[in-house]
């Protein structure tokens, strides 16, 4: 019963991390992604600009 219960807690414990961690990975693609699109918009104006 004991190691069931810590076995669970182990178990949550890990789930909460990986849902973390694939949090943290997510917001760092979005972040990157918007850095990107800023990025191509600004040259996107700059040409516009230049020509």
């Amino acid at each position: 019963m004991m190691l069931e219960m810590m076995f669970d807690w182990l178990w949550h414990r890990f789930l909460g991390a990986m849902l973390f961690t694939l949090g943290v990975v997510l917001a760092y693609v979005a972040a990157w992604l918007l850095s990107e699109a800023i990025e191509s918009y600004q040259a996107a104006q700059q040409a516009l600009y230049l020509r």
